[in-house]
């Protein structure tokens, strides 16, 4: 049995806001638990974000070529 493309798609997206809003709720006091300072925690959360608006433009100029 063939899983269809858009279940997939659907799948993937559910996965990936699951585990979003998990880390987004549940890691910092995570990562306090583990003994992380407050700047080691805000720099582990912002790296996302970050990376969110760099890379896309980067990958879009690549796959133009």
């Amino acid at each position: 049995m063939a899983i269809s493309k858009t279940l997939r798609i659907r799948n993937c997206y559910f996965w990936y806001f699951a585990f979003v809003g998990i880390w987004g709720s549940l890691g910092g006091p995570y990562l306090n638990g583990l003994d992380f300072s407050g700047t080691q925690i805000a720099f582990i959360t912002a790296i996302s974000p970050v990376c969110a608006v760099i890379f896309p433009p980067m990958w879009g100029m690549f796959a133009d070529r």
